[in-house]
């Protein structure tokens, strides 16, 4: 069940100028795209709208396992219900490089991105706009990270990012548990967290590192 448009797996793949729209997987990962094991997975300009992993990870993408590189790739009105665009979990090496997630909803984590277990995660000019993580009706569940989730795994890097936007209850624009990230040059205005705290950043057992970094703007219970 798992890639509602494309299940890639044990292989090389490369993709350019590809979109995968309106797929849907209902009890699987990947609604656009599934990425398992794979040796290594390229995508340039490439985009995921209006995909649905509605009992999985990954309402656009789910990169899992393998090493994965991206350039200029954009996941829009994605829903999921962990990592509303994209889910990356247990990844050798993650690079994404230019992109916008605009618009995607998680039930659980990850709004925009979550990334979990992971090595090697280094994001660069990236935006984060509008996504959320909204709080699922049938288990009543607090959400974290309305733009990106990171959990355990080598700190997350993240170099020239916007986060405008965003809300869950906890951790607007990014919840970090067990994850040490390192932000440079990033900028948080507009994210809430109406029901819990942190709107712009909350942090769980971690101790990320700010450089360069905007906070303002930001509302609800703390920031």
């Amino acid at each position: 069940n798992d890639g509602g448009g494309l299940h890639d797996s044990l292989s090389s793949t490369t993709l350019s100028n590809v979109d995968f729209e309106e797929n849907q997987t209902k009890n699987g990962d990947g609604g656009g795209m599934c990425d398992t094991n794979n040796v290594k997975t390229t995508l340039t300009t490439v985009t995921f709208r209006n995909n649905e992993a509605l009992k999985g990870g990954g309402g656009g993408l789910d990169a899992e396992n393998g090493t994965f590189i991206a350039e200029n790739a954009v996941f829009t009105s994605n829903k999921a219900e962990i990592g509303g665009g994209l889910y990356n979990s247990g990844s050798i090496e993650f690079i994404l490089s230019g992109g916008v997630f605009r618009q995607n909803t998680a039930s659980d984590r990850g709004g925009g991105m979550a990334n979990q277990f992971s090595k090697g995660v280094d994001l660069s000019n990236i935006s984060f706009i509008q996504n959320v993580a909204e709080v699922n009706p049938e288990t009543h569940v607090s959400t974290s990270g309305g733009g990106l989730y990171n959990y355990l795994g080598d700190p997350v890097r993240l170099t020239n990012g916007l986060f405008f936007g965003n809300s869950a209850t906890m951790g607007g624009a990014i919840e970090n548990d067990w994850n040490h990230s390192i932000l440079t040059n990033v900028t948080f205005s507009g994210n809430q967290s109406p029901l819990g705290g942190g709107s712009a950043v909350f942090n769980l057992s971690s101790n990320p590192i700010l450089v360069n970094t905007i906070i303002w703007g930001n509302s609800g219970t703390e920031s």
